[in-house]
């Protein structure tokens, strides 16, 4: 089983470590152990509390963090075609700037030419266009009607898909690919990317969906880091 990144209340934390130390059990083993049993108990939300009683578990603390159970078992699209989907709606501006403030190869440097130029877009915008890219199939699939969201289902019928985007865009931030200049607002310097730069990016995004299977061959895309695609 693949390793998860899990953000959890300070409750929840406080909870699990100070069971661990009473069983002599890592946080890891905790953990794993209490998602086992959410799955197993999930049907039977009295056996459930049986068992936190009888491993003398806090079960009001510890209740936000086994809701994560579910959020941690749905399937969701490749982190790359996420990330690659929100700079794409930087793209065609990227491209017009390049158009009108060409670099002269001439000189040894880039010349006064090429204007640095930073533009914003909302938090909300980003969610919006996001969505609507991953909602609507495929244009290289219209035929068959597929899309990412009738994929994963599940996950956009959650708070998962706000939560995973707000989580990519404070990662592009850490990367200084996108700058938060205030609250909700993020930008893009529009030379960031060159043209083959953003043929890559916009080439990521009408990637047909695909959904990864256990069986084999294995389905599903397996996709490095964006920014390793980007800076080879």
């Amino acid at each position: 089983m693949p390793d998860h990144t899990t953000r959890i209340s300070k409750e929840a934390q406080t909870e699990i470590s100070r069971r661990a130390k009473l069983t002599g059990q890592s946080a890891k083993q905790l953990i794993d152990e209490l998602l086992a049993m959410g799955e197993k108990y999930q049907p039977s939300p009295s056996r459930w509390s049986e068992w936190t009683k009888s491993q003398k578990i806090d079960e009001n603390k510890i209740e936000k963090f086994l809701s994560l159970q579910q959020i941690i078992a749905v399937a969701k699209p490749p982190t790359t075609i996420v990330d690659a989907l929100i700079l794409d709606l930087w793209r065609m501006e990227s491209l017009k700037h390049w158009a009108d403030n060409p670099i002269d190869h001439s000189r040894l440097s880039i010349t006064s030419k090429l204007k640095y130029k930073k533009t914003s877009r909302t938090r909300q915008q980003i969610l919006d266009y996001v969505n609507s890219k991953m909602c609507n199939p495929n244009q290289l699939l219209k035929d068959a009607g597929i899309s990412w969201s009738s994929l994963y289902k599940q996950y956009f019928e959650t708070e998962n898909f706000k939560k995973a985007i707000d989580n990519r865009l404070k990662e592009l931030t850490h990367q200084n690919i996108l700058y938060k200049p205030t609250r909700g607002t993020y930008e893009l310097e529009l030379t960031s990317f060159t043209e083959r730069q953003w043929l890559l990016i916009h080439g990521l995004t009408i990637l047909p969906p695909s959904r990864q299977s256990s069986r084999k061959p294995r389905h599903g895309y397996e996709i490095p880091p964006l920014i390793d695609i980007l800076i080879p």
